[in-house]
């Protein structure tokens, strides 16, 4: 008995068809781990500009609280705040919780001045490691009976 002449064709075939599926399969797989790479970073980036702002925006609801007594008001909420003249920080680790300079992952910077009555008071949340600033904040409060 004689083999069949196109069995050793067909094998062929199936194995290039096969190896077609592989390579689809393999460049779909690669585009499909970098859309969910560039999902986790959006998604992480977005993350920590939401909590700066919270973070900000707290401290701004503080400071317009009570104008009067701002570092006073700001210390006992952030017992770990440095002051250096009128430049105060504030540093949080990278879960957001308040420490000290060694552990810190962000940093709120606030700067104080005043005049004509108004104190100015400009907050600036900034990510150490990157040295980037993640949001920024003025707020101006009136100092009563000032001129």
């Amino acid at each position: 008995m004689k083999a069949p002449k196109h069995k050793h064709s067909r094998y062929s075939l199936i194995l290039m068809e096969l190896m077609a599926a592989i390579l689809f399969f393999s460049l779909a797989s690669a585009i499909c781990i970098q859309l969910f790479a560039k999902a986790h970073i959006m998604s992480r980036d977005a993350s920590m500009e939401s909590s700066a702002v919270i973070h900000v925006q707290t401290v701004a609801e503080l400071m317009l609280a009570d104008g009067a007594h701002i570092s006073e008001n700001l210390k006992k909420h952030y017992p770990k705040m440095t002051a250096n003249g009128n430049a105060k920080s504030i540093y949080f680790n990278k879960d957001w919780d308040e420490c000290g300079e060694k552990d810190a992952a962000y940093r709120l910077d606030i700067k104080e001045s005043e005049s004509s009555g108004l104190k100015k008071e400009a907050m600036t949340m900034v990510h150490i490691a990157e040295n980037a600033e993640l949001y920024k904040l003025e707020v101006d409060t009136h100092i009563p009976n000032r001129r």
